[in-house]
């Protein structure tokens, strides 16, 4: 008896077993009916959670081929993902983030790449309470997103809002307590004010604040001793000093990977 001949339920299950990407990727260019049963929303259900747990969405796929992944995969799988790469793709957030899906939806994301989204709306994601790891660099991000954030990431520890629309009043406003890096790179609104802010009242020890219109000066003055013991690192700035007081990429890196178990996307963001 020939395999095609096998009822599609059968196949399907057989199909259960073998792992998902390999599936997607091989088993389902071999022939139609092969693609066919292996686009269905059952293989993903029964698929392992640990395939789910860091998806990434290639910059190249199309509106539709993207919406397909979503639709079918991510909204179903949702609650199993831990790290959703988004960054530069046609998709908008709002349309992965739709509040139809079931209640547990991002129960275990701890890393979010959104980076370079036209479109971003944090009103519907309290769901997101156990993120660490945001990148929103180049986006619409703006203070408003960043005080809605900090009220519902008490969590977070890496945040890259490089290139964005933050302001002194959305730095004053946000209380980001748990942050170990934030990213405020080309952020031309911001002042020493908000390093300030960002150091003492946030207690986070490590910044990048390259094109920033900042003091050196004035920044040495506050902190000089601290950049000079490691104990604050300020990379960006723009004299002599910098070598001295470059964030420690490796450390943090190190740092977090034992914090979640999973790769970080900070090599992306800084």
């Amino acid at each position: 008896m020939h395999f095609n001949a096998l009822p599609e339920d059968v196949i399907l299950y057989i199909f259960s077993f073998i792992s998902f990407k390999l599936l997607r990727k091989n088993v389902s260019l071999v022939c139609k009916k092969w693609h066919r049963i292996s686009e269905d929303t059952r293989i993903v259900k029964l698929a392992s959670a640990k395939e789910f747990e860091a998806i990434r969405l290639c910059q190249h796929l199309t509106y539709l081929q993207l919406k397909n992944v979503v639709e079918k995969i991510i909204w179903l799988r949702s609650a199993d993902i831990k790290l959703l790469d988004l960054a530069k793709t046609a998709i908008s957030w709002e349309h992965v983030n739709d509040n139809h899906t079931r209640k547990s939806q991002w129960s275990n994301l701890r890393i979010l790449n959104i980076a370079k989204l036209v479109t971003i709306e944090f009103k519907v994601t309290m769901a997101l309470a156990n993120l660490v790891e945001l990148n929103v660099c180049e986006s619409k991000f703006n203070d408003t997103h960043l005080v809605d954030i900090s009220k519902m990431c008490n969590t977070l520890r890496i945040l890259n809002v490089s290139g964005c629309s933050i302001t002194d009043f959305g730095i004053e406003k946000a209380s980001l307590e748990s942050l170990i890096f934030i990213n405020i790179s080309n952020c031309k609104f911001l002042t020493e004010r908000s390093i300030h802010r960002i150091i003492e009242n946030w207690e986070t020890s490590s910044l990048c604040v390259k094109g920033l219109n900042l003091s050196v000066v004035q920044l040495e003055e506050l902190y000089g001793d601290d950049m000079q013991a490691g104990i604050i690192s300020l990379c960006g700035l723009r004299n002599e000093q910098e070598r001295k007081c470059m964030y420690c990429r490796e450390t943090i890196f190190q740092t977090w990977t034992d914090i979640t178990g999973i790769d970080s996307l900070l090599t992306l963001i800084i």
